[in-house]
């Protein structure tokens, strides 16, 4: 491949543009990033366009071993990040993805042990093997694009408590959550066919898994070294029972007390999205001591009323923590995901407007008290929906509006972002002008070099 740039021959003073900082590659429809040569790289905040071509990949092994990295923000239009692309960062503690990332490659966070990712982008499709193995994670939602997760991809994550799968995941890779031994909540969906050898071996925190009646085949040690009380939780007849008596492992089915109080299907949740066939009882893999009950109309009642008097107050902690309390809801995976996604962006917002506080102080004001109310309040009407028990129907159509007010809201939030960038571009650039000026009047600045 033809690279553009290298460390080799790359001349620091050269660039007009931050993303000039970058050494490149050429790639199918654009480029692919293979390095950053900046001198700051606590933060790196990667560019999407190159010489009128869109910036595609971030390529293999491009930033291993970049032991300054500290966080870093993957912008929108960026498809794919390369095998062992940030291997060893161990500083890292951020990565922000975009919607557009559809493929994270073999090893490509491992042993970034101070990472942590809360929700994943809403397009990816592929996970390689070991691609967050020893890091930080503490919660995964792994969304519904999601079809292939490589071996031990999340292996030794040695804080990692809770994990939601892949609707469209068919297997559980081997050695998948291998060594997670804080891992206590794990939902499996009803498309699981398998689970591989050494899948969650060495969890010791976990003492319960509901395991679905589309399983077929369990791995070798599958379950070793799980906490000493584990038991499956599965059908009579099932290969699940089928493998829990040939390896020595309690049971409970779907007749006993213990599978009725954690695994039947939630009143609430079958009322607002029907009812589960009756093929597939089974609705996830919950920790016994750890399950999340449905919220009692007393609770959610109390949420609501909280909500309102946030909303009353208008001010830009109290939106934040307003959307916090949503998060808390009881709501569909996708409503999770989008005000998870919210909450991240609105904390990027008010660090990149940190520096410039005199600037959109205002500004930012005035943007919250346009934008938040209506979302706030529309969330907060969806939330009534749900303790009243009205149709269906009406709560579908409620739950529409409530996305498409928080996607309106996710996208100026990153027009905010990047106003705020091209500010901070605009400022550099006068800055270095004016200094190129007094060098050139100096003679010391030869024309090569000039900022244009």
């Amino acid at each position: 491949m033809e690279h553009i740039s290298s460390k080799a021959n790359y001349k620091p003073d050269a660039g007009t543009q931050y993303g000039d900082l970058f050494s490149y590659t050429k790639v199918d429809g654009g480029y692919g990033v293979t390095g950053f040569h900046g001198r700051n790289k606590e933060t790196i905040i990667f560019s999407n366009r190159y010489e009128a071509l869109p910036v595609k990949q971030i390529m293999k092994e491009s930033f291993a071993e970049e032991s300054d990295i500290q966080r870093i923000i993957v912008t929108e239009g960026i498809e794919a990040i390369g095998d062992y692309a940030f291997k060893d960062c161990w500083k890292l503690t951020q990565a922000i993805f975009p919607n557009t990332l559809k493929e994270i490659g073999q090893s490509a966070f491992e042993r970034c042990y101070n990472l942590d990712i809360p929700t994943l982008p809403s397009q990816l499709g592929w996970i390689g093997m070991y691609a967050f193995t020893d890091t930080g994670l503490k919660k995964i939602v792994i969304p519904s694009t999601v079809y292939w997760i490589g071996e031990g991809a999340f292996s030794n994550c040695k804080q990692l408590k809770d994990v939601v799968i892949s609707l469209n995941l068919t297997s559980i890779a081997d050695k998948m959550f291998q060594g997670c031994d804080s891992l206590s909540v794990v939902k499996l969906p009803e498309t699981i066919q398998s689970i591989g050898s050494e899948a969650f071996e060495g969890c010791s925190a976990l003492k319960s898994i509901v395991i679905p009646a589309s399983v077929r085949t369990i791995g070798e040690n599958a379950f070793s070294n799980v906490a000493p009380e584990f038991q499956i939780l599965c059908q009579r007849g099932s290969d699940a029972e089928e493998y829990a008596a040939a390896n020595g492992i309690r049971v409970a089915f779907s007749n006993d007390s213990v599978y009725e109080q954690y695994a039947k299907p939630d009143p609430i949740l079958e009322k607002l999205f029907g009812k589960e066939p009756a093929t597939a009882p089974v609705r996830s893999a919950i920790v016994p001591e750890q399950h999340e009950p449905t919220e009692t109309r007393s609770l959610l009642k109390k949420k609501i009323e909280e909500l309102e008097k946030l909303l009353a107050n208008q001010s830009v902690q109290d939106y934040s923590g307003a959307l916090k309390i949503i998060a808390t809801c009881r709501l569909p995976l996708n409503m999770h995901l989008l005000y998870g996604n919210l909450i991240e962006r609105i904390a990027v917002l008010e660090k990149t407007a940190e520096k410039y506080k005199n600037e959109y102080q205002v500004d930012l004001a005035q943007f919250y008290d346009y934008y938040f109310p209506e979302v706030i309040h529309i969330t907060t009407t969806f939330l009534g929906y749900i303790d009243d028990r009205v149709g269906k129907a009406i709560v579908d159509s409620a739950e529409k509006e409530v996305m498409a007010a928080g996607e309106t809201l996710l996208l100026a939030i990153n027009e905010k972002i990047n106003e705020i960038y091209k500010f901070a571009s605009i400022e550099i650039k006068a800055k270095a002008k004016a200094l190129d000026a007094i060098m050139n009047q100096e003679g010391y600045v030869d024309s090569t070099y000039k900022i244009n």
